[in-house]
């Protein structure tokens, strides 16, 4: 055979990086810029935390504004949470007949710094309901508006400013007092019946979805009532509306509490609440409300609202969130330009905004599970006489479940695969808790919910590497929190027989029972039975379950009406190449001061060598050396020893390390036994089973009597023979391994035993089976001889089993396709380039990184530099200077 590459062809170089538990990165990309554009515009963020007392109680009379803080009425706000307080407000709702007798001082928690948000003055109007901050409306509202405030709901609807409403930047967490009394024994008296302590902290809410989940108010159809709607299996329903006191407007050609497909706010598509002003006699009492409930609850919820503004009019919105316990949600509110904030309430004192301007559009996001949300929009208490006034709820947006990403196959989208609802995330996989998606992502490596990352934190981090496996039982161990106050339960699925899913028998592990108060523990997920087999030859997924619900955890998938409560679920492709080393026989002994070790291997993959350990009687492990591979990767028995000085040692164990890094110990062995046994091979008769099953090599299919063109000179031969019908037979089989356009030469023809010379050119036949292929013949003179030289552009089929395909030389004139040039064949006669490929397939890998398990040589560096040396003949195709450029793979 001559080996024949071709002259016009391409091999790039790549980097490959396999057999790790972690992937390579891909990109995903979620439509989230008009939320992203709306916060990256705003300067004046701020997370916003409520508490509230309603205890009510007398006001007593004290008579000095010293003996406030110690014989007034005491109410505590207590706050939890730890964070730098950065603005604070307090609303206070009271009866009196004179209020301006009532004196109110808030403590902060370190017990001295205090600020005065009531004092005593000459205000005799009856009540108080306000909300006290610092706001920064051009005409700061004052706290005696000459009018009595109402006592019932809206609570806080009236915005007062004090300019030292600021007073403590430190530490939040602790006791804030407030102390309540009246400075003036008139004979008048007074109720305290609630208080709210709005602070809020300058930083963000933390994000935690890698994608959300958007529902689209259009959707409902214009001017329509809602109701309720499944959302990706989150259901959003309207639970309850209010009107307090009937100012409710259809107006306009507008519904109050419906749907708008129309433009408000720059946004298509609202919910819209609208009132009609004109004969109210105390906008103060002004109320419009909805209230909306999501289950399960969400996270990072967006609500946002649009058209927040004045004119004749004054927009005030309130948004209040509550856990499925019924606490209040902290968020973080995002205002447009045109608000001011006041607590916990947006306000506008910029004029009418047209319909397609944003600048009145805000968003509030949550930083913990929304299961209720209330809206109260009111009338602006600056107004006597309001007009027609509205805003639009925008399109919400959430994440609620953490999802799989294995393969379609597995299971692993919304309407198939396993879902957990993100909650408070206090059971969760690794290091970093589970981000949440809009659905599952399923992909080939099980990568795309661990790139597809949240401040590029990798959620998928529950297990750090898989050990090789040998059939029996197998262990992986898998790092669990549980912090939920309940029991946690973990199961492992792997598809053993890699036939893409996890329902086959053996494939689900035991069920490991985590406790609560568990964290960042390491807990062994095993498979009591697995098959001899199951390291295997190509790749195969595993999937991990961890929740409170046993039930979900033993099921590797989610019917539709099915969720897991929490927790979180982590897929991983294992790659193809994990076949372990297989140690079948250990038998270590003691004599003349020496510790001897022996050790047989039945099959090794790629193994780079050996730790031998020696486990005193304390259970310590102490490195006795290091034993290098004989055959990296390899199916025949491989027998190794060591010898050590150490006899102090009550057990020996022994760990394989892999060409990637990753590592697995066997043992330990106690020391003076023997373990196992040495396998026995059974040989192959590979000529039986090639006459039993027809398999024939690729040449085969050339029809007899051709001569192989080798790489060594061989004798002349006697001129072709010709065939009884008259047919010159074949005189040369041509292995040609790449694509590409081809050269034999009259010189290699010769090399091989084959003289051609003095052949007409129209006789010389180039064919691929019986099929003849275009051919290019330089003959100096007419005449193929010395300096001539055949061309043709092959297409070889080739496999793994035969990388090469055979063309077949021959003088059959009826097999002759001509080319006439040799730009027919794909170049320029004035330009040659020339490919010479070496890959002799001497060595089999079945952990090669690349598709192609075949190789040359290993190369195996093991305490030291290794080498390898190859010498290859180049074609000469150019006398002059050329360009040469080697790639190596």
């Amino acid at each position: 055979m001559v080996d024949l590459c071709p002259r016009h062809s391409a091999t790039p170089l790549t980097l490959t990086e396999t057999n790790r538990v972690r992937r390579v990165d891909r990109t995903w990309t979620f439509g989230v810029a008009l939320l992203g554009a709306l916060i990256l515009a705003q300067t004046a963020n701020a997370v916003v935390y409520t508490y509230e007392s309603t205890t009510t109680g007398a006001i007593p009379n004290v008579g000095s504004d010293g003996a406030c803080l110690t014989g007034g009425l005491v109410r505590t706000f207590s706050v939890p949470e730890s964070f730098t307080v950065a603005t604070i407000a307090l609303g206070i709702n009271l009866s009196h007949n004179e209020r301006g007798d009532v004196r109110a001082v808030l403590v902060a928690p370190n017990g001295t710094s205090n600020a005065v948000f009531l004092t005593q003055s000459g205000d005799t109007d009856n009540n108080y309901d306000v909300l006290i901050s610092t706001n920064s409306d051009p005409t700061p509202p004052p706290v005696d508006d000459n009018s009595t405030d109402p006592t019932g709901e809206p609570y806080y609807a009236r915005l007062v400013n004090f300019g030292g409403a600021n007073f403590y930047a430190g530490n939040a967490s602790g006791t804030w007092t407030l102390h309540v009394c009246d400075r003036d024994a008139n004979a008048t008296s007074g109720t305290f019946n609630r208080a709210k302590l709005v602070l809020n902290d300058a930083s963000a809410a933390p994000q935690i979805c890698a994608s959300t989940v958007t529902y689209e108010w259009g959707d409902n159809g214009n001017n329509n009532a809602f109701s309720s709607i499944a959302v990706d299996d989150v259901t959003l329903t309207l639970a309850t509306l209010r009107d307090l006191t009937g100012d409710g407007s259809n107006a306009g050609g507008r519904t109050n509490f419906t749907t708008r497909t129309g433009v408000f706010g720059a946004e298509a598509g609202y919910y819209l609440m609208q009132f009609d002003g004109d004969d109210v006699g105390d906008t103060e009492t002004v109320l419009l409300e909805s209230t909306w409930t999501f289950d399960p609850p969400v996270r990072y919820e967006t609500w946002r609202h649009l058209d927040i503004d004045n004119g004749n009019w004054e927009d005030y919105v309130r948004v209040t969130a509550f856990n499925a316990g019924g606490q209040r949600v902290p968020y973080q509110i995002v205002p447009g330009t045109a608000h001011q904030q006041a607590g916990d309430m947006l306000e506008s004192d910029v004029g009418n905004i047209v319909d397609t301007d944003p600048a009145g559009n805000a968003a509030y996001i949550f930083l913990e599970p929304v299961a209720t949300l209330v809206v109260e929009y009111m009338m602006g208490n600056d107004f006597t006489n309001p007009a027609q006034q509205r805003i639009g709820i925008g399109n919400p947006t959430f994440c609620a479940y953490d999802y799989g990403d294995a393969p379609t196959s597995y299971g692993s989208a919304l309407s198939d695969g396993p879902r957990h609802t993100l909650g408070n995330r206090l059971l969760y996989l690794g290091a970093n808790p589970p981000d949440g998606e809009a659905d599952g992502q399923p992909s080939a490596a099980a990568s795309f919910d661990d790139i597809n990352t949240v401040g590029g934190v990798d959620d998928e981090d529950g297990v750090a590497s898989f050990p090789a496996c040998s059939g029996g039982s197998y262990t992986v161990p898998v790092n669990a929190t549980n912090n939920s106050g309940a029991d946690g339960f973990l199961v492992g699925y792997m598809d053993w027989n890699r036939d893409g899913d996890f329902l086959d028998a053996g494939e689900r592990s035991t069920t490991v029972t985590v406790a609560t108060g568990t964290s960042g523990v390491n807990q062994n997920v095993t498979w009591a039975a697995v098959p001899s087999n199951c390291g295997g030859t190509s790749t195969t997924y595993a999937r991990f379950r961890f929740t409170t619900s046993q039930t979900r955890a033993e099921s590797p998938i989610d019917g539709a009406t099915l969720r897991a409560p929490d927790g979180e679920v982590e897929d991983y492709e294992i790659p193809s190449g994990t076949l372990p080393v297989t140690i079948s026989h250990v038998a270590s002994s003691i004599g003349r001061g020496e510790l001897e070790v022996r050790w047989t291997t039945a099959t090794e993959s790629a193994n780079a060598g050996f730790r031998v350990w020696g486990v005193t009687g304390a259970g310590g492990y102490r490195l006795l050396g290091r034993v290098p591979s004989k055959r990296p990767d390899g199916f025949l028995p491989q027998r190794y020893g060591l010898s050590s000085p150490a006899t102090d040692l009550a057990a020996i164990a022994i760990e394989d390390v892999s060409l990637f890094g990753e590592s697995r110990l066997h043992g330990p062995f106690t020391l003076g036994r023997e373990i196992g046994s040495e396998p026995e091979v059974e040989w192959i008769d590979w000529s039986r089973i090639r006459n039993e099953a027809g398999l024939a090599p690729a040449a085969a299919r050339v029809p007899g009597g051709a001569a192989t063109i080798a790489r060594r000179p061989g004798p002349a031969p006697a001129p072709p023979p010709t065939g009884g019908d008259g047919r010159t037979a074949d005189v040369a089989r041509l292995r040609v391994y790449d694509q590409g356009v081809q050269r034999v030469t009259f010189e290699a023809l010769a090399a091989a035993g084959i003289d051609l010379s003095g052949i007409l050119p129209e006789h010389l036949a180039i064919a691929n089976g019986r099929v003849g292929v275009p051919r290019y013949v330089e003959a100096p003179g007419g005449i193929f001889g010395p300096g001539g030289f055949i061309e043709f552009y092959a297409r070889p089929q080739t496999t793994l089993a035969s990388p090469y395909d055979v063309f077949v030389l021959s003088l059959d004139s009826r097999k002759v396709v001509p080319a006439p040039t040799l730009a027919v064949l794909g170049g320029p006669p004035d330009e040659t380039e020339q490919i010479d490929e070496h890959h002799d397939d001497l060595a089999y890998s079945p952990s090669s990184p690349t598709g192609d398990p075949w190789y040359d040589a290993g190369l195996l560096a093991w305490g030291g530099a290794a080498s390898i040396t190859r010498s290859f003949d180049l074609p000469g195709l150019s006398t002059g200077i050329v360009d040469l450029s080697i790639d190596l793979w």
